[in-house]
């Protein structure tokens, strides 16, 4: 969640849409079909709700605090120490490896932004007293319980005491519920590296041959740098660590985002090299356009064809006609391409349990070089960048072949302690499952059991025949043991007053998959799968769509399906000399 402002003079809104232009816009704006419609998806537009009314205590702006019993409902760090704390020997993953969950990652920052609100004045709200939430309804913060091991539950004057958190800006332009806005394109369109923002876009160009703007160090290119970053903690050192400029201003929050965003950078300038001789009068505008255009299918194909496989598995990827399967017409104006509110703060957050404590750094010999980069001590920090003895290249090759943690109910240790911390600050960061819940519940996200009653009716009015398995309303926790381990279900009994309490974010990590092809079970895998269905469906310059100006041409589609993400990734990792066919495994 963002807290930096916007200038909206920066998006560009025509009154009308050339549908024969061949290229889309940075803001998304004109991709929907219909005129009136012009705005939907589109940079600053809202985020819709796969569940139609908000789940409000007062019915349209306050936090849900209340249980279904009349109670209070426990504090997300409680939730957090009870079930999400890790085991003492970590879970990870028997198939996957650590590049798995940072694409999904890369996947998550260009499709949602979420603006923070702000003070009267646009200064940032300090919403990390307890009290806080009594003089705004724009905080939220985290109470700590009194048993807890990390975080002191007490002030230095004896108050209680609270992990910090600002509410989302409220998009509600008139009467209604509080509403959430989305500040990128939602789109799958790489507005991590091409923005979603004109003014950004021409910050990022050479303007010249078609070529992005790239920041060379001992030979090696990297991202352009960043000259006065508020939120790049090492730009502080002596001598300073510069964090880095891309379409994305969180390319900076870790390192391991590094790699993706140099990764990608590289590609493009390579296209456009290639297209600049091939078609030498060209202005530097379309060839920089043009190869946007080949760089965003290229990225959607390496979504739907690689990844997507992995997290929802074959079954889902059938149901929702998500398979590849070439040129078509693919667009339905009908559809909602926007971002849903249970999918990005919710189902789509699941990749934080797979989250390494550490990025390994690693050489093309699999030897350890540089030291492993802890995860909490580099939130913010660019120094290990700027570590000669490992490049770029060794993080990437350390996320190739090291683990990734397991999709379950357990995080790392700094994922619960230490996000956004100072170093040499203890406690001075946050707990992101912790967060994560309590975003839900401040965005008036509906809870579990009431999810899973509108994915039951929404498989029935899709198949009238039958509803997903597993998904239907629970009147007790014993009723989940169908869907959950018995430990599970045992301690949401012990943290939860009612079955009807259980937030979404912390069901959806506890179901067992029904597809043996899928990370997630099936609260997950369908808000997933829904929600990229609209991804596909909705965006009228969908990598497939043959039935638009700037369809790929059977020989683009060609090359794109053929160019895997091992190939991209392996050609843009100088010292790299081979790499795994599935990129993920």
């Amino acid at each position: 969640t963002s807290s930096d402002p916007l200038d909206l003079s920066c998006i560009d809104r025509p009154p009308t849409c050339d549908r024969s232009f061949p290229y889309r816009s940075i803001s998304g704006w004109c991709n929907h079909d219909d005129t009136a419609n012009r705005g939907l998806g589109s940079t600053m537009s809202p985020i819709r709700r796969f569940m139609g009314a908000a789940k409000y205590d007062d019915g349209f702006n306050s936090v849900r605090r209340r249980s279904a019993n009349g109670g209070v409902l426990p504090s997300t760090r409680l939730i957090s120490n009870q079930i999400f704390a890790e085991a003492s020997i970590p879970s990870f993953d028997p198939k996957y490896n650590h590049f798995l969950q940072q694409f999904g990652q890369w996947i998550a920052h260009d499709i949602v932004f979420t603006p923070n609100a702000v003070g009267p004045t646009g200064n940032a709200l300090d919403c990390s007293a307890c009290e806080s939430a009594d003089l705004t309804s724009n905080c939220a913060p985290i109470v700590v319980p009194e048993t807890d091991k990390f975080f002191p539950p007490r002030t230095d004057r004896g108050r209680k005491a609270c992990i910090r958190l600002t509410r989302a800006i409220n998009g509600q332009m008139g009467l209604g519920q509080r509403a959430q806005i989305n500040q990128n394109s939602h789109f799958l369109d790489l507005s991590t590296v091409y923005g979603s923002t004109d003014c950004v876009a021409r910050e990022l160009r050479v303007n010249r041959d078609g070529q992005m703007i790239m920041f060379t160090r001992d030979g090696f290119n990297l991202p352009p740098r960043a000259a006065n970053d508020t939120n790049c903690q090492s730009q502080k050192d002596t001598p300073p660590s510069l964090c880095f400029v891309a379409g994305d201003s969180r390319n900076s929050l870790h390192p391991g985002l590094i790699p993706m965003h140099t990764i990608y950078l590289r590609q493009h300038n390579k296209w456009a090299e290639q297209i600049r001789v091939l078609r030498p009068m060209w202005s530097d505008n379309l060839v920089y356009q043009e190869t946007r255009r080949l760089m965003i299918a290229l990225y959607q194909s390496h979504v739907f064809s690689e990844y997507l496989p992995k997290i929802i598995g074959q079954q889902k990827m059938r149901e929702f006609d998500l398979n590849p399967s070439g040129l078509r017409n693919t667009y339905d104006p009908n559809t909602n391409p926007s971002v849903s509110i249970e999918f990005c703060s919710g189902a789509f957050r699941f990749g934080h349990s797979q989250a390494r404590k550490d990025i390994p750094r690693m050489t093309n010999l699999n030897a350890s070089v540089g030291g492993h980069i802890d995860l909490g001590e580099h939130i913010f920090y660019m120094d290990s960048l700027y570590d000669k003895t490992a490049t770029v290249s060794t993080m990437t090759q350390g996320m190739l072949n090291s683990p990734g943690m397991s999709v379950d109910r357990q995080f790392s240790f700094p994922m619960r302690n230490e996000m956004f911390a100072t170093r040499g600050k203890k406690a001075s960061g946050v707990d992101l499952p912790a967060v994560n819940v309590q975003r839900a519940r401040e965005k008036g996200i509906q809870p579990y059991n009431e999810i899973r009653i509108d994915i039951s009716m929404y498989s029935k009015s899709l198949y009238c025949s039958h509803s997903i398995r597993g998904l239907s309303r629970v009147s007790s926790f014993d009723d989940l043991r169908r869907d959950m381990d018995a430990a599970n279900v045992e301690l949401l009994k012990q943290t939860y007053q009612s079955v009807d309490d259980i937030d979404l974010y912390v069901g959806l990590l506890m179901e067992r998959p029904t597809d043996p092809t899928a990370l997630l079970g099936p609260t997950g895998t369908h808000l997933i799968a829904e929600q990229f269905s609209a991804f596909k469906k909705g965006d009228r310059f969908y990598y497939e769509n043959s039935g638009t100006a700037g369809a790929l041409s059977r020989a683009e589609y060609d090359a794109i399906r053929n160019f895997s993400l091992a190939q991209l990734v392996c050609e843009n990792s100088f010292g790299m000399e081979q790499v795994q066919t599935d990129i993920f495994e």
